[in-house]
Parts: C-alpha cells; structure tokens; sequence
C-alpha cells in the first residue's frame, strides 16, 4: 500500500483521484494525479489553488502548480512517495510547462538518488517558480536563481530554445543538490550549476542508451537536440582530462572559465569511466582544509585519494584506437587486463617513475601516465586494475 508523509496531502490525494484525468487530455481538472512508472516511479499533482500562493522575490500571486512526489522506498518495499519538488506557474493556461518542469525535476532526481544514494540536504520540498518577469534584482542576463530550497526561472515567455529549458533547470538543481566547488572568477563562483547541466544530462543520455529511458521519457527535447547538447557541453570537458597528456593538475589551478571546464571534466571524467560509486567516494572525499572551502584542486586530490584506496577498479568503456589515455595509478604493483578482443594496455612514460611487465606494472611513485589500448577494428573496451599487494620497500 503506498504511504504518503503529509497528513494534508493526503487528503488532497484523495481528491485528486476523484479527478483524475488522461494526461493528453487538453482541458485540466481542478486538481489531477498523473502516475509516472519507469524508472522512476514517481505521482504528479497537478491543479490550481485559490486563493494563490505569492512567489517571494516577485510579489505575485501564483495560482497553478505541478507537485513531484517519487518514491523512495528502497527497492524491494512498498512504494512510499514524498514530496520533493513544487513546481508554481501563475495560472492554469501554464500547467503543461509546470508538468514538463515537473517530469525533469522528477527524473533528474531518481538519477541523483539511484547514482549516489541522496537525497535533498536540507528543506526536502524544493519550491520552483517558473516566473514570467526577469531577475527582480535587475540582472537581466540572469535566466534563473536558486536561494536554499527555492529556484527560479525567469522570463518563461521569452523565445527559449529546448535545450535551453533543459539547461537552465539542471543548471539551478544542480546548485541546490550537487557538492559546492567555488573559487572560480568566471563564468561564476560556484561550479555545481555548470556541473549540474552536465552531470545530470549525462546520466539521461546514458539510461537512454542504455534502454531504460525512452525519447517519451524525456521532456523538452528530441533525440536528435539531445545528441548535439552531448556534442557541446558534454564531451569537450571530458576530452579535456582523458587528452591532458600527465596530471590535470595544472588546469585544476586555473581559476577561469578554463578552470571550471577542467574541474567539471574531471568529475564527468571520473563517473565515466570509473563509474558512481568512485564518483560517490570521491566527493565524500573532497573535504577542504578547516576554515576554508573546496576548490577544484581539493577535488584532484580527493579524486587521487580515492583511486589510492581501491583494490581493485575498471575503466569502462576506453576506446581502443590507440589514442592517448590520461590515467591516475596510485604506487604498488598492478595487474592490468583488458577484453580478450584487444591487445594488452600499454602504459608511458616507463622509466623512474613506472615499468611495465606484461600484464605487470610496477608503479614506484603514484602519478599521472598515459594509457592506450589497440584493435584491429574500432571497440570499446574495459582496462581492470588489481593491486597485488606488494610493498615496493622490500
């Protein structure tokens, strides 16, 4: 039997069921339920209320809204939906934007929960104000803006590209939900919002290939928007990392939009090819000195770190074409293997610092080395890593 958390809500549960109506259908009742299954189960409230609820940075009145409620129970149990998100439009005629944002909001959020296990870190209904004006603050180049638990988009009637929408929300959830990376001058300070239009797209895309996610799934865009946004905010930051030829260390100190591409490549990079739960341990990881704040370079070595305490750990999905593969190995000595259908890693530079035996690579000082894999056709393929417990000393 699905449980709900608020007294209240259930009871405007009940009558929304009474009013339930099909989700194509163009005229909305007072208040509707819409059932969202795969792979996210997830209800939807959707209506008006009278007499209004007043957005606090403009000072109007809004009327219709669009509540998220998934569920999150752990697999398994019984279904136990929570509110998470309020999406506020200010009349009925913009109930179909509020249920998109609403669908989005829903999906990146299962994303982020199925990932790395979280929920919201504080007030867990975030409140999302889909807002006619701009900035009140007179910042007309500001598309949107997110104080706590409350997220604003602005001039939701201007001339918006698709993929813009798609941005523009994981853009601001990503500063309300994602670990806060900051002293960047441009393009802004705080680097979780670019991270977000990246991080939780990327995960679409992939769940999307990957047949869990449809093209119906997936509001705002088309495959074919979808495929160009990858093209431009997605792959340029990680090829930054995976081409950097030695450690991005030097990148990871600049403090421009340069910097910024370098740190969201890093963790784009990480959850890529070494998969969410490396990426869950290195943000547990990144914890800055007392007193101070993370930066990008805390990031670095929290992402060292945590590569220094597995055992064991496999790149996925390495293309074997020979190219250039920037690689962190933490000092010991390794067995590396690869699929049966390439020929094995080699690593460089050998000298000092790293020899390699085989399927052996003896790594004297933990650093950053160059890896590449070969085919005679085209594929993709894993590289797995086991430390052999050899201590170097003896």
């Amino acid at each position: 039997m699905p449980r709900f958390k608020c007294p209240k809500c259930i009871q405007l549960l009940a009558s929304v069921l009474v009013a339930t109506t099909v989700l194509g259908q163009s005229a909305y009742a007072l208040h509707r339920l819409v059932n969202v299954g795969k792979p996210f189960p997830t209800r939807l409230i959707i209506g008006t209320v009278d007499p209004g609820i007043t957005n606090p940075r403009d000072g109007q009145v809004y009327h219709g809204f669009c509540q998220v409620w998934p569920n999150i129970a752990p697999p398994g149990s019984d279904p136990d939906y929570a509110q998470r998100f309020d999406v506020h439009v200010q009349s009925a005629s913009q109930l179909r934007l509020a249920e998109r944002t609403g669908r989005l909001l829903a999906l990146i959020y299962g994303e982020e929960r199925k990932r790395l296990g979280w929920d919201h870190p504080f007030e867990k209904t975030v409140h999302v104000w889909l807002t006619p004006g701009s900035d009140p603050d007179g910042n007309a180049d500001v598309g949107g803006q997110q104080f706590r638990n409350q997220i604003y988009i602005y001039d939701v009637f201007a001339n918006r590209a698709p993929e813009e929408w798609l941005r523009e929300i994981t853009h601001e959830y990503g500063h309300y939900a994602l670990p806060g990376v900051t002293g960047f001058t441009s393009p802004e300070a705080w680097a979780n919002g670019f991270l977000g239009q990246r991080l939780f797209v990327y995960w679409l895309i992939e769940d999307e290939i990957h047949g869990i996610l449809t093209h119906a799934d997936l509001p705002f865009v088309t495959p074919a928007q979808l495929i160009d946004y990858e093209a431009v905010e997605i792959d340029p930051p990680i090829n930054m990392i995976e081409q950097c030829h030695g450690s991005p260390s030097s990148l990871m100190h600049l403090r421009n939009d340069k910097g910024m591409k370098a740190y969201i490549g890093l963790v784009l990079y990480c959850d890529k090819f070494y998969g969410d739960s490396m990426l869950l341990n290195t943000f547990a990881e990144t914890v800055p000195a007392p007193g101070s704040q993370a930066t990008a370079p805390v990031y670095l070595t929290a992402f060292q770190r945590a590569i220094t305490s597995a055992r064991h750990f496999t790149l996925n999905g390495i293309s074997a074409t020979g190219d250039p593969f920037a690689i962190f190995l933490p000092r010991g000595l390794w067995r590396v293997t690869t699929s049966k259908s390439v020929s094995p890693a080699k690593l460089e530079p050998q000298g000092k610092l790293m020899h390699q035996y085989g399927q052996k690579v003896r790594v004297v000082r933990a650093g950053w080395f160059t890896l590449r894999v070969t085919s005679p056709v085209p594929a993709s393929t894993t590289v797995s890593f086991t430390n052999l417990g050899v201590d170097l000393k003896k």
